[in-house]
Parts: structure tokens; C-alpha cells; sequence
């Protein structure tokens, strides 16, 4: 568990010295005040991280094609697929029976998450008569519907034929990180969209292997949040507590006002980074391992917020929407 510096005690004027746990944010105004800051090593008011907001008000300060995007995944994403535990397959699963293939957890998808997904086949005239002897050129954009470690849904346009056992290249993307893999048709059904594609992955290398388990590492993070514990009432922080877990690396902690249940503040971890935040005041960023925390450099920072935005723009509907769009309001 990553560990912050403990908060200073901090005063709540017309209340007295209040003692602010590490779980709690340390308030600071007039009685009756909605401000909430965060402390570390200093007594109220509470200092920002600069390198926050120099480098998210200034694009310069840390351009975009600086970050590699293979060192970013590495970095910030969980590598468990690596492990002895799970060695890579020699020959990829073609024909496993269906029961297999549903107990694999499935991470839904949201629309508007950046995840670009594309699948290249050879497209088939009315009759179902291949057209191409060679999938060049043959490049149908999509939306992932759902995603797991051996397959897809792939959400495509109306009119589309395929049979199934059709071999396909699946393009994902996010930013400039991007994986292709080799897959296979397993089901065909229509919606009012289209057609959706179930595909089963063919995957032999190790290398994309663990690019393409990154790739659902990012989806997972934020789909796989539930709430975990909710206090009944104000703890010692004087402020309703929601305590969201995810099965990956993710925990969202969410400080309500007692009043009106209104959202004040929220402390986010993603596997080895912390980004925390009150009403009107800014991101802090945080990195480190069970040795301690400390704060993030700029250059962290910005990759830190990029993955701070995919996990918001992927949060399930059991995430309440006033807490998504207190979430939003910091990702941007």
C-alpha cells in the first residue's frame, strides 16, 4: 500500500484543534467554511503542487513526443503478466468450449473512453464470397464493447459479413501506444448500431502479449471500481466517507459533506500513483512504493493526469454521476 506523509493536525476555527488523519482531508477557513486543503509536512494552508499546475496550464513545459509511450506503460501500469504464474502460451486456445471463454472477466468499455480499435479482414460481397485474396487495405474502424485477456467484442457498422472462424488483425490504440492482434471470429450478432464481432485472440508472441494485457490493464482500472464502504454518518473528519475498491490496483476514497451529501474532496491511487483533490483547489500528484510517497516531477505528473483521465472516462455506472463529475471537473 503506497503510504503519504502523515497530515499535520490541522485547526478548525471556532472548533479547536481537530486531529486530521491520513484518511481525512485538513479543513481550513471561516466556521461553516466548504474549503477543504490537503497538508503534508506544512500547517495549514496547505501547499499546491506547482509542478501540477505548470505543467497542466503549460503544454510547452512538457511536450507530448518527449513521453514514450512503451516507458509510460511500463512505469504506471501494473506488470502481472510477467510473473511465473502466468507464463505465455506456445499456441494460442482456438476452439475453447464456451463456458471457458465467459469465465474470463469481461471490462466494459465506455463510449467516450480514447481506446481507438480498428479490424482488418477481408470483406465479403452479399453471397459471402471473400472480395480480396489479401486483407491489405481492408481496415473497418470500431468500438470495443467489452474486453478480456483472451478476447473482444468489437462493436462494427451495419451490413458488415463475416463467418465465423474468419481470421483478423485487431488494431487497438491509445495515444501513440499501440498493439496488433491476431484474432479470430467466434460470434456474429446485430444491434441497432450494427454488428458486433466476438473475437478470440491468437496471441503467440510474449512482447504483445504484455502490451495488448496493458492495454486491459487501462480499461480495468476504472471499470472495476465498486463501493466498498460508506460510513453512516461523519467520521473524524467530519465528513461522510466512500470507500471505492477496484479487483486491479485502484482505490477512490470520496469525502462528502454531511449536510448535504454534496461531494468535498477525493484521494485516488493507481497502482504506485496518488492523485488527490478538494473543491476549488488543485491536483496533487504523488509517487512511491511501501518505502513512502513523495511528490511527483513534472514530467510524472503529466503521465500520472493522462492515466488519472483514462480511468475516469472508464468508470462503471455503479461510480454515483455526481462523484464522476466532480472526477471530470480535475481530469479535464
Amino acid at each position: 500500500m503506497l503510504r503519504l506523509p502523515d497530515f499535520r493536525p490541522g485547526l478548525f476555527p471556532g472548533r479547536g484543534s481537530v486531529p486530521v488523519h491520513r484518511s481525512a482531508p485538513c479543513f481550513w477557513g471561516a466556521p461553516g467554511s466548504r474549503a477543504v486543503r490537503w497538508t503534508d509536512s506544512c500547517s495549514c494552508p496547505a501547499r499546491l503542487c506547482r509542478c501540477s499546475m505548470e505543467t497542466l496550464n503549460n503544454p510547452r513545459a512538457v511536450s507530448p513526443h518527449r513521453l514514450h509511450p512503451m516507458a509510460f506503460f511500463k512505469r504506471f501500469l501494473k506488470d502481472h503478466v510477467s510473473s511465473p504464474a502466468s507464463p505465455a502460451p506456445k499456441t494460442p486456445v482456438r476452439a475453447a468450449p464456451a463456458v471457458e471463454r465467459r469465465a474470463q472477466e469481461r471490462h466494459a468499455v465506455n463510449h467516450d473512453f480514447a481506446l481507438k480499435a480498428t479490424l482488418s479482414y477481408v470483406g465479403r460481397d452479399v453471397t459471402g464470397a471473400p472480395m480480396s485474396d489479401s486483407r491489405h487495405g481492408w481496415n473497418w474502424k470500431g468500438r470495443l464493447v467489452d474486453c478480456s485477456e483472451a478476447g473482444v467484442r468489437l462493436q462494427l457498422g451495419a451490413g458488415l459479413q463475416a463467418v465465423i472462424g474468419e481470421s483478423c488483425d485487431l488494431r487497438l490504440g491509445i495515444q501513440d501506444f499501440e498493439v496488433i492482434v491476431p484474432c479470430h471470429v467466434v460470434n456474429i450478432s446485430e444491434n441497432a448500431e450494427g454488428m458486433v464481432f466476438g473475437l478470440q485472440h491468437e496471441i503467440y508472441d510474449e512482447t504483445m502479449r504484455l502490451k495488448y494485457l496493458r492495454l486491459v490493464d487501462v480499461v480495468a482500472l476504472g471499470s472495476t471500481l465498486r463501493l466498498h464502504s460508506r460510513t453512516p454518518g461523519p467520521d473524524d473528519s467530519g465528513y461522510i466517507v466512500e470507500n471505492y475498491r477496484s479487483s486491479r490496483s485502484a482505490r477512490l476514497t470520496v469525502w462528502r459533506h454531511p449536510a448535504d451529501e454534496s461531494v468535498s474532496a477525493f484521494e485516488i491511487q493507481i497502482n504506485d500513483c496518488l492523485l488527490r483533490a478538494a473543491e476549488g483547489q488543485g491536483l496533487e500528484y504523488f509517487t512511491g512504493d511501501d518505502s513512502g510517497s513523495r511528490p511527483a516531477t513534472a514530467v510524472q505528473c503529466h503521465e500520472i493526469h493522462q492515466l488519472f483521465q483514462w480511468v475516469v472516462a472508464n468508470l462503471p455506472a455503479e461510480v454515483p454521476a455526481d462523484v464522476k463529475v466532480f472526477l471530470h471537473g480535475f481530469a479535464g
